[in-house]
């Protein structure tokens, strides 16, 4: 599996010197996991949190000053976090700020291989959803490489389409029908044979037309009852 061969960065926060020196030994086992920092109180935490990149943290709650849960709380961007604690009263609020585990102490390497194998399942979910939020489109002879998130609507011009950004349009040598088949499915919708609209782009819409801000766009004939069907159901 590609994700287990990729380097996981990981930072322990826990003031039992302990507790910190088993999971130490046991993130050594581990060969393609690398131990950036062992932090036993918040602040230190911190500092390591924004001087290094983070892959996974494991958070003890009870800690000197302010707690594992309060420093999580405080994250703006935070890496997948396995909580740890002698208390099991704290998983269910742990796992209500969708931390990725929960290890009760004591801590058997049983118990953390199996915390690992979920991570690792999460970095790798984690990276193919980063993979799929790009595409590459050539235009002019020059490869770009687009971030889907940033596309308003792609439309048909005979054997080419143009890319509508809020900033900018490319035009590839690309049918649309490539689009429609290759973009996903809940993120984008064909609206008219001509057009493909981003559904986060769209403001307000009606049988004939969908307004995206920057362009009203068509609803073909044959597309209307999908298309408002699926608005309709749309939060």
């Amino acid at each position: 599996m590609e994700g287990k061969h990729k380097l996981v960065k990981c930072l322990i926060v826990d003031d039992d010197e302990l507790v910190a020196d088993i999971l130490q030994a046991y993130i050594q086992k581990l060969g393609h996991w690398d131990l950036v920092g062992i932090a036993n109180n918040p602040l230190l935490a911190r500092q390591k949190l924004l001087s290094n990149s983070i892959d996974v943290l494991f958070l003890d709650v009870e800690l000197p000053g302010l707690s594992g849960i309060d420093l999580l709380k405080s994250l703006t961007h935070r890496p997948l976090v396995v909580l740890i604690s002698g208390n099991k009263d704290y998983a269910v609020e742990g796992f209500n700020l969708d931390v990725e585990d929960f290890l009760l102490k004591p801590i058997s390497f049983e118990r953390f291989l199996k915390s690992v194998n979920k991570i690792e399942t999460s970095l790798i979910h984690k990276s193919n959803q980063e993979a799929e939020d790009y595409i590459q489109v050539t235009e002019n002879k020059k490869t770009i490489r687009l971030n889907v998130n940033d596309i308003y609507y792609i439309e048909s011009i005979k054997d080419y389409s143009r890319i509508v950004l809020a900033d900018r349009q490319i035009v590839t040598h690309v049918p649309i029908l490539h689009f429609e088949k290759t973009l996903d499915p809940s993120r984008f919708m064909r609206i008219h044979r001509c057009v493909i609209v981003a559904l986060s782009k769209i403001q307000a819409y009606s049988a004939t037309t969908i307004d995206v801000g920057i362009a009203d766009l068509p609803v073909g004939g044959s597309y209307k009852k999908n298309v408002l069907d699926l608005l309709k159901k749309s939060p």
